[in-house]
């Protein structure tokens, strides 16, 4: 992955797809674009660390949603639920009215968009919440083709479907090297994500972190 590479794509996006390109979540690429705000959710180590340093497990699904309660105090804007750090499913079940009630939308990162947006809509539902007031925003492995496919089922689903693409778009090594094998090279796309995995505690000693991907091939 190259800063540079990320930076010409988001030009031509930019230049050639102003209606459609709302930013990007690079925080130093988006002000070197003159863009004040830049484009994004929140990420998942916002709740591995925190919860990392808690040893109950009911003080621990406590504090995941309290960080959610606390970003919502900084940007009320961006309230969407990053849920799958301990399993979308999971994080709907236990969630609390106030998020329920104040969140904005929703970000599908590792649970698949078909299965992932029917079971925030019937949650939405259950919960007297109008999906058309909510923002969609899948987020894992998409390419053109996905985002076409999740846009004509969802569109009339959820108030806002919105992208974020990258390894796909900003990280594509299709057909580079070697360009004489498979059409696509012998190992596609790299997806590059850094996470933590230990935090420090205050005495000194180290604890492991923990994400529950809805994928398991994306646990850590």
């Amino acid at each position: 992955m190259s800063t540079n590479f990320q930076r010409m794509v988001n030009s031509i996006l930019q230049e050639t797809l102003p209606g459609q390109y709302m930013g990007t979540s690079n925080v130093q690429i988006a002000k070197e674009m003159g863009s004040a705000n830049p484009k994004g959710t929140n990420a998942h180590e916002l709740r591995m660390i925190p919860t990392a340093l808690i040893d109950d497990p009911e003080e621990i699904v406590k504090e995941m949603y309290n960080i959610d309660r606390k970003w919502r105090a900084h940007f009320p804007e961006l309230a969407l639920l990053l849920p799958d750090t301990y399993g979308t499913s999971f994080y709907l079940k236990h969630a609390p009215d106030d998020i329920i009630e104040h969140h904005t939308g929703m970000r599908f990162d590792s649970k698949d968009p078909m299965e992932a947006i029917p079971e925030y809509i019937e949650w939405l539902i259950k919960n007297d919440q109008d999906p058309m007031k909510k923002i969609g925003i899948p987020s894992d492995g998409l390419d053109a083709g996905k985002v076409v496919e999740i846009t004509n089922t969802f569109h009339d689903k959820l108030g806002r479907l919105t992208f974020g693409v990258g390894t796909n778009l900003t990280n594509n090594t299709k057909g580079t090297w070697p360009r004489e094998s498979e059409p696509h090279g012998p190992f596609g796309s790299f997806s590059v994500v850094v996470k933590p995995s230990e935090v420090q505690r205050p005495d000194g000693t180290w604890v492991s972190t923990v994400k529950l991907s809805d994928n398991p091939t994306k646990a850590v």
